[in-house]
């Protein structure tokens, strides 16, 4: 599983981050991908998302 945070959300609840962890903490293969950026990641980051996800599904 690959999730993606915002940093801006990191940034102004210092909790975001700890509880999307504890949330992949069950599954057997996962990463957190940080991205700097507000709420809409995939409007504003969508090429380093697919470049992301490629390397996952390698």
């Amino acid at each position: 599983m690959l999730a993606f945070l915002s940093q801006q959300l990191i940034d102004a609840n210092t909790q975001w981050h700890p509880a999307h962890e504890r949330q992949l903490e069950s599954v057997d293969r996962a990463e957190l991908a940080v991205l700097d950026g507000g709420r809409y990641l995939h409007w504003t980051h969508s090429k380093e998302m697919a470049e992301s996800i490629e390397q996952v599904l390698v």
